[in-house]
């Protein structure tokens, strides 16, 4: 079930990523919590509630995507009239007035998120630089990346004078966004499910809120922020941020070819082997949103000067048929990887929020199959895009971050305050 947070205001934004670790984690009218986890786990294979987000074409809605509010369950058909009655327990009836228990997820969610953000620092960095250009990626960086961190940790320290304008600001939310016309439903069952379930929809779509709100929207706006985050590690997480879309390249299939060479040629053997980072990860969307990330490195500035060398490095790209060969069965390997129906129904979904259809697929398989050397030297004015971009995020030790923190606009830690 995905809810539309589109008429969610900019003042709320945090809380969504709140929201969603406190539905089903919080007592209702007919459960305390702790019962409400054991009859879902007894009836289902989970009852869940989470944040996602979909790309839409980038002439839509200047690439913001649609960010939704997602409740996500599995069970067996006998069990789907159980599902919507726990769903309806969960949205419409939680407990958001037990000052304890809030406390305590609170605390739990600020002490993961510590833990979290360093050990996946190249995720941590990566989304960061990429939410100076992208809507879309901002909205996740504000309901669960470092911003959000800091959210929590706020909401930590000063938990006695905010707790009640917490508990309202909550509230509110349910009554914005759980309503009958935010909602879709993306099902992935046989065929026998398909008839029974729209009761159920009918059902729930009936007693949601259609109370008037106050509504609004995030507001964002580009900016190149460069930040550098100290932490108590040795090593570096460095990612490098643009987009190539915004200088009128457009997406090929090559872009795969390109991602397997780099991670595994340009990226790894100037990283990895002469460099010392663990590892080093690359993407290119559809969007035009793409990065450059490294894992776990003892370098910052060394590792900038690598990413800035990427358009040279395509120029003067070279590769026999064989070489060649490799790297296409390595991009094929990712597009025809077998998939069980969970992962299919993801699929069906994220195609669909896109646009995309099976021909659209198609021609990517045939632009990867097709692909040269030619091909690939083709990319390097869109390499040269991404890397002129120079959006900059760093997580990192202070002993580096203090030496060369001058690539950056700012360097702070990544933890504030007491802990």
């Amino acid at each position: 079930l995905l809810f539309d947070t589109a008429k969610v205001p900019d003042r709320l934004t945090e809380y969504l990523g709140l929201l969603k670790g406190v539905l089903g984690f919080v007592s209702t009218e007919h459960y305390t919590y702790g019962q409400l986890f054991h009859e879902i786990n007894a009836n289902t294979g989970g009852i869940t509630c989470g944040l996602q987000t979909f790309a839409v074409d980038k002439g839509e809605n200047n690439g913001a995507g649609r960010k939704m509010f997602a409740v996500r369950a599995k069970y067996l058909l006998p069990k789907q009239s159980f599902v919507f009655k726990m769903i309806r327990e969960i949205l419409l009836t939680s407990d958001l007035d037990d000052e304890k228990r809030l406390y305590e997820i609170i605390a739990s969610a600020k002490a993961g998120l510590q833990r979290s953000i360093p050990a996946a620092g190249h995720l941590s960095a990566s989304r960061r630089a990429l939410s100076y250009q992208s809507a879309q990626t901002a909205w996740s960086e504000r309901t669960g990346g470092i911003a959000f961190y800091h959210f929590i940790e706020d909401l930590e320290q000063n938990y006695q004078e905010k707790k009640t304008e917490i508990r309202e600001k909550l509230r509110e939310l349910l009554h914005i966004v759980f309503r009958p016309e935010n909602l879709t439903v993306s099902l992935t069952s046989d065929e026998d499910s398909f008839g029974e379930i729209l009761t159920d929809i009918a059902d729930l779509k009936r007693v949601l809120y259609t109370d008037e709100t106050s509504t609004g929207s995030m507001i964002w706006n580009a900016g190149q922020k460069n930040e550098g985050f100290r932490t108590s590690g040795q090593v570096q997480y460095v990612a490098l941020a643009g987009n190539y879309r915004n200088a009128g390249f457009t997406y090929t299939g090559a872009y795969r070819i390109l991602r397997v060479l780099l991670n595994y040629d340009y990226l790894w053997m100037n990283l990895r082997v002469l460099g010392g980072a663990y590892g080093c990860m690359s993407a290119f969307r559809r969007s035009g949103d793409s990065y450059l990330v490294s894992y776990r490195d003892p370098h910052l500035k060394r590792t900038l000067e690598i990413y800035r060398g990427l358009p040279q490095y395509l120029r003067e790209f070279e590769a026999d048929e064989d070489t060649m060969t490799k790297y296409i069965i390595g991009a094929v390997s990712d597009l025809d990887t077998p998939m069980n129906a969970s992962a299919l129904g993801d699929l069906a979904l994220t195609a669909w929020y896109a646009g995309l259809t099976e021909e659209d697929f198609q021609k990517e398989r045939e632009e990867v199959l097709d692909a040269s050397a030619d091909t690939i030297r083709g990319l390097a004015g869109a390499a040269e895009a991404i890397v002129a971009c120079d959006n900059l995020c760093v997580i990192g030790s202070e002993a580096v971050l203090d030496k060369d923190g001058d690539a950056l606009l700012t360097v702070e830690s990544l933890v504030h305050g007491k802990n």
